[in-house]
């Protein structure tokens, strides 16, 4: 039996990674994942996240389908400050983000009473990931000069993963790719998923701590689906 999961998504590249790769890996799992994008005005989905549209959304689709499980999607870099209720301190980053999802998995229960649904939070944002394999960066566009991947080599050394790529509006992952990749310039739809696909999930997974706990808490939805229908 397969074990439906929607995936709330930021917007259309982490809409395709669901769709075209984190999907087809997850499906010998008997997990079948669908990404949505929250609706952010009349006609237009993605972009920034407002607390109260992402709760809206959430609950209201967890009560349309009860049976179904939900995950979240999320950059951290970039979060509304009401996701940030505490400060991060001198907690790592891992901590921090951990803290903010039990929180916010706490407000979705409160409001829909159910244990269907988890948050993730990718820290950074989702170009941490591609941090994984600065090789599969660099061949991803024909034009990007091969020579760039000392610059992307000097990054990767700075941290002891890729999840640890700082968040400033300059040193975000996104920026970074986009000041070192600028002939044309790294477009996140486009270049993104491509990148990821050619790293692979397994990879990511063991470069990045915490994507590689939301992929566990994935695959074991199969087992809870068929446990309960024991």
């Amino acid at each position: 039996m397969i074990t439906r999961c929607y995936v709330i998504c930021e917007g259309q590249s982490e809409e395709k990674f669901i769709n075209e790769i984190l999907g087809s890996y997850f499906y010998n799992s008997n997990v079948y994942l669908t990404p949505l994008i929250i609706p952010t005005s009349k006609g237009h989905k993605g972009g920034g996240l407002a607390y109260d549209r992402v709760v809206d959304f959430i609950v209201k689709k967890l009560k349309q389908d009860s049976k179904a499980f939900m995950t979240t999607m999320f950059d951290y870099y970039g979060l509304d400050n009401r996701f940030l209720k505490e400060k991060q301190c001198n907690k790592n980053i891992y901590e921090h983000v951990e803290k903010i999802q039990e929180e916010f998995d706490k407000i979705i229960k409160q409001q829909c009473d159910t244990n269907n649904f988890f948050s993730y939070i990718q820290p950074h944002e989702f170009e941490s990931l591609l941090f994984s394999d600065i090789t599969k960066i660099i061949k991803a566009d024909a034009e990007w000069n091969k020579k760039l991947i000392c610059k992307l080599e000097d990054i990767v050394k700075e941290f002891d993963n890729p999840e640890f790529i700082n968040n400033s509006k300059e040193t975000s992952p996104s920026n970074r790719l986009k000041k070192i990749l600028s002939f044309p310039s790294y477009n996140k739809i486009l270049h993104g998923g491509r990148i990821a696909k050619e790293i692979g999930i397994d990879n990511i997974r063991l470069k990045c701590r915490h994507f590689n706990k939301w992929c566990e808490k994935i695959h074991s939805l199969g087992n809870k689906k068929e446990n309960s229908e024991k």
